[in-house]
């Protein structure tokens, strides 16, 4: 594995949620969300990450989705100090990534994530 740079929260939020949109598990739900809210689907889908505004407003949908800003639902538990960096890994070394019994329910996956 290697560090390519340092990350940010802003960069995170976008990304979990323009991943989550397509997903049809989501994407009805998520959808909804930005309409009672009245925001435009391109806050998720074209994310400007330089505008405080755009950035509340995602971390605020997640929290409403996923439970992220009150670490409850999924991110229950999940620390709030957390240092974010963007990694590269191999195919080789993701096939030895092994997650903890409860994530594996989520992604369907035994061994590894890359099954």
């Amino acid at each position: 594995m290697r560090r390519l740079r340092p990350g940010s929260e802003a960069e995170m939020v976008a990304l979990f949620l323009r991943t989550e949109l397509p997903a049809a598990r989501f994407r009805d739900t998520l959808r909804a969300l930005l309409d009672q809210a009245g925001l435009p689907e391109r806050l998720i889908t074209a994310p400007n990450l330089d505008d405080p505004a755009e950035n509340q407003a995602r971390e605020q949908l997640l929290t409403a989705h996923r439970g992220y800003g009150t670490r409850t639902g999924l991110f229950g538990g999940f620390p709030h100090d957390v240092c974010w960096e963007w990694m590269a890994i191999t195919p080789a070394e993701l096939a030895t990534v092994r997650l903890p019994p409860e994530l594996e329910v989520l992604v369907g996956s035994s061994p590894g994530m890359a099954d």
